[in-house]
């Protein structure tokens, strides 16, 4: 351990550095966070001061700050890179997410420039995917995580013709149940392997002429895919295959407009991160009730100063004893 090392540990360092961490609103700030380390220049920490100064006047005086649904997007990004990729739907949602984050922070810096002007040198960084975010909602529930079914026009087809033919074989099904339920454990449809099937006793195995595609834990019961409903399912199962390539189109189309602005996008992951690790650092400040300090290169003054980790483990902060300490003074 170095002379620096030995330092921040006898000042208790990491464990602030874990306490700003929970402040964070994403997993990218909370990075930025754990690499926090004290800086040397004056005219950093000036900038770093008032950059959390203006974000506690944000937080206390002004509307609310859209900084929620930030997630880590950059390993999908990263996947997006690649030709002919395809990102999964909660990929994309995640993605969208972010992306409206990174609209709705510039938007709002912007619209303050005058009250927050440290905080709004952050906003040429941060920017605008509207466009990908329509295509993306356009495409995909956010709520369920599911391809909407007005999609394409091609999807909006195939599904309906598929709860058309699910239907039309779930009546087909449930006349064979009612023509052989003395020899069916339930008198119910059922699924295996995608298939629609009837549950029949083992004891009359053959009873029911069909393709058995499994059976019960217990042996008990066989599940039976009825011939005369064969050809019924095989066209599901087309169908099926039919829905599936057109989602993996659709998916694909929207991963290569991610593409596009691979390097916008990753300029405001960075961004973001950054803007969340002031977040972080504001939110502790005002846990604190912390003051800013005024800096002077040849002197250090404590004026009834608390050590901050002593006040977040009291409940009451007047038993904190303060401290009053100079240095360098001529």
């Amino acid at each position: 351990m170095n002379s620096l090392q030995e330092l921040y540990a006898a000042l208790e360092f990491d464990c602030i550095v874990e306490k700003i961490k929970g402040y964070a609103a994403s997993p990218l700030g909370s990075e930025l966070v754990e690499k926090l380390l004290p800086l040397s220049s004056k005219e950093d920490v000036e900038i770093v001061l008032t950059q959390v100064s203006e974000m506690r006047a944000l937080l206390n005086f002004d509307d609310p700050f859209p900084i929620d649904g930030i997630y880590d997007i950059r390993e999908a990004i990263a996947q997006a890179s690649h030709e002919g990729s395809m990102l999964p739907v909660k990929t994309l949602v995640e993605v969208t997410s972010t992306l409206a984050a990174s609209r709705q922070v510039k938007h709002y810096l912007k619209a303050r420039t005058d009250k927050y002007p440290q905080l709004c040198k952050l906003v040429p960084s941060l920017h605008n995917f509207r466009l990908i975010e329509r295509a993306i909602d356009n495409a995909i529930d956010r709520t369920t995580s599911e391809i909407r079914d007005d999609a394409t026009a091609e999807l909006k087809a195939i599904r309906s013709r598929l709860r058309h033919a699910r239907e039309k074989l779930r009546q087909q099904l449930m006349s064979i149940v009612e023509q052989y339920q003395n020899f069916l454990q339930e008198p119910i449809v059922t699924l295996r392997e995608g298939r629609m099937v009837v549950p029949l006793k083992e004891e009359f195995k053959g009873r029911v002429p069909g393709l058995i595609l499994g059976h019960s834990s217990s042996g008990a019961t066989l599940f039976v895919e009825p011939m005369e409903v064969l050809e019924h399912n095989n066209h599901i199962r087309e169908l099926e295959i039919e829905e599936q390539h057109e989602i993996e189109r659709i998916l694909r189309k929207l991963t290569a407009q991610i593409r596009e602005q691979q390097v916008e996008i990753e300029e405001s992951i960075r961004a973001l991160a950054y803007v969340d690790l002031i977040y972080a650092k504001a939110r502790f400040a005002q846990e604190l009730g912390a003051q800013q300090p005024r800096l002077d290169e040849h002197q250090l003054r404590i004026v009834q100063g608390k050590h901050p980790l002593l006040l977040l483990k009291s409940s009451d902060s007047g038993k904190v004893v303060p401290l009053d300490l100079e240095m360098g003074k001529d």
